[in-house]
């Protein structure tokens, strides 16, 4: 109810759908009106001051061919300056019209000129400053139907279940499109219905501001109130105020996607005398898994420190990081801190607003605590698996050096035997290898056909792992023969991981592993090796297979999913899948949505009984 200053009633109202309804009232220039809610004792709302001159836009009505607005105003002042009235659509101008200050002041518009779902209607004045926004939602959405189909009607307990997508417009045939189906007991499902899906995402929830409640709900009919209706009560209460551009001048790279989550690796370098940072220092950072690697670069600040953030990489890894300093020498220390995992983060006033979403049916409470009293029954040691026979076969592994490398071969690989610490030296061994290509001569070596016709040509050296700088013939030189495991040659397409340092080829020395280690006129320094350990890998969705072997297993099966897949490719418009039912009765819903590549909605539904139990 709506009060006066004088606590005299002015108008009462009712909700009509979801603590939202109608009401108008004429109020006095200098008028104070407050609104109150029977049986809340504690709920009062005041109205903003009244404006004495304003104009407003109003809908008048509403069909499937137009619709009409009508622009209000209270001014007693009759202007002839024009007024615009301008519509959008996802922020995009579908047209603009200019409206005189004549008579009554109504718009008609037709529905073609519309696009399907929020269209942003504004009132401007003559000096183009909006005053007014009225939101229409038109329900021409263009889904794109898919059929489902199952094999029957019914099943019983432990059955197989094919199922069949159908895409009769042949729309994901000529536009890419990702299907997810999902296969749920109805029973599992929120009472009120579905509270979301991808239609009333796409076309609500990320278009209008503050949290709505079930907004999937606004696409269906109730026995009092029309989804149009629905709907329309939404426009009014959901505002859409964007004027970013009348208010400040907006930064290009503000609006850029940001990823919100990821792994950090961050660090710090310094010189080796004075423990002075490195400022502006080149850094290399590579991640190596297996037979996959990722190189990444940047660069430290004023403080020396470095970060390179959302990364997203599985299981654990090896971290190789190399720090040069700003004249491109090797001569500093890195250090590399634990990485540290962005994780997304969530406001607890959007959890508290969908805690009805997650609301669990009683119903599926008592299903959770019986299917738990046959899993320990089952399963009298918790947390046990039960295998069934298991059969070992040996296979010869190949025998891994423990060397660490961030390429994945060789062009020629060099086993260091006893016959060869006759060599006073690496460069001298090298000489005697054969290599196509390696010339050692007078203390210069070159690997012919890709040495460079500018500058040194000498090879990138690498000694465990790790390029040297400084003076590589001198150090190489001062390791003994019989401290090395082996020597690896890359030439060409092989060295271009080392980039512009590999364009004269790559010589890797690597040392026997538990030797003493090896004592060097110059320190190998500026790069570190770290493990890190990644994100979780993905699991496969369980849907049991049954056969005539074991569907008479003792072992319970009460999943109220029965099958998900988010991702799911049609051919020739159509899409076959099969699973297997589990060991409770009931209705299952079958849902699949997707999107195509040009935006369009794909949605289908369908349902079948499990009626009774295998025989």
């Amino acid at each position: 109810m709506v009060l006066d200053s004088q606590r005299n009633a002015v108008v009462a109202f009712k909700t009509d759908y979801k603590g939202m309804g109608f009401m108008s009232f004429d109020p006095d220039d200098d008028g104070s009106y407050e609104v109150i809610i029977n049986g809340y004792p504690g709920f009062a709302y005041r109205f903003e001051d009244i404006r004495t001159e304003a104009a407003k836009l109003v809908l008048l009505e509403q069909n499937t061919e137009e619709l009409t607005l009508k622009i209000l105003s209270n001014s007693g002042k009759r202007s002839r300056k024009p007024v615009y009235v301008a519509c959008f659509s996802r922020d995009s101008l579908l047209f603009s019209k200019e409206i005189t200050r004549r008579g009554t002041m109504k718009l008609s518009v037709e529905t073609d000129v519309m696009l399907g779902g929020i269209n942003r209607f504004i009132l401007l004045n003559e000096e183009l400053i909006p005053v007014s926004e009225r939101l229409v939602f038109l329900d021409n959405l263009n889904v794109n139907k898919l059929d489902i189909k199952t094999s029957h009607k019914e099943f019983s307990t432990r059955s197989l279940v094919q199922l069949e997508i159908l895409d009769d417009q042949g729309l994901l045939d000529s536009a890419f499109s990702s299907l997810s189906v999902a296969v749920v007991n109805e029973n599992s499902m929120i009472a009120g219905g579905d509270h979301q899906h991808m239609a009333s995402y796409l076309f609500l929830d990320s278009e209008l501001n503050g949290y709505i409640e079930s907004p999937a709900e606004y696409f269906v009919d109730d026995e009092h109130i029309t989804s149009k209706e629905k709907l329309n009560l939404l426009m009014l209460t959901h505002g859409w105020s964007n004027y970013l551009n009348n208010l400040y001048e907006v930064n290009p790279d503000d609006s850029k996607y940001q990823k919100t989550a990821g792994i950090t690796i961050e660090g710090n370098a310094e010189r080796i005398v004075g423990k002075k940072p490195i400022v502006d220092g080149a850094i290399t950072i590579g991640l190596f898994k297996d037979s996959a690697n990722i190189i990444l670069e940047g660069q430290t600040d004023s403080s020396g420190w470095f970060s390179i953030d959302s990364l997203f990489f599985f299981d654990t890894v090896t971290i190789f990081a190399q720090v040069l300093n700003e004249r491109g020498k090797q001569r500093s220390e890195v250090y590399v801190d634990k990485a540290i995992k962005k994780e997304l983060s969530v406001s607890s006033n959007i959890l508290n607003a969908a805690q009805n979403i997650s609301d669990i049916p009683l119903q599926q409470y008592r299903h959770k605590y019986y299917s738990d009293v046959d899993y320990r029954e089952y399963h009298p040691d918790d947390g046990s698996i039960l295998l069934e026979e298991v059969e070992i076969k040996g296979r010869k592994v190949e025998k891994d050096d423990g060397h660490f490398r961030i390429y994945l071969e060789a062009d020629h690989v060099l086993e260091v035997t006893p016959s060869d610490y006759r060599h006073t030296d690496v460069l001298q061994f090298l000489k005697g290898s054969g290599v196509p290509g390696l010339t050692v001569y007078r203390g210069t070596v070159k690997l012919r056909g890709i040495t460079s016709m500018l500058g040194d040509p000498t090879p990138l050296f690498v000694l465990d792992g790790i390029p040297i700088s400084g003076d590589p013939l001198s150090i190489i030189q001062s390791i003994p023969m019989i401290t090395i495991d082996k020597v690896e040659v890359l030439k060409g397409g092989s060295a271009v991981i080392y980039g512009s340092r590999g364009n004269n080829g790559v010589i890797a020395i690597y040392t026997k592993k538990g030797e003493t280690p090896v004592t060097l006129d110059y320190e190998l320094v500026g790069a570190i090796t770290k493990n890190v350990v990644g994100f979780s890998s993905n699991r496969e969705f369980y849907s049991p297979k049954y056969t005539p072997e074991n569907i008479e297993s003792l072992e319970p099966d009460h999943r109220t999913t029965l099958y998900w897949d988010p991702e799911i490719s049609t051919e020739n418009g159509k899409a076959t899948l099969s699973f297997y039912t589990a060991d409770d009765l009931g209705y299952f819903r079958i849902i699949v949505e997707g999107l195509t590549d040009n935006g369009q909605i794909c949605f289908g539904s369908a349902g079948f009984m499990v009626d009774s139990y295998h025989k």
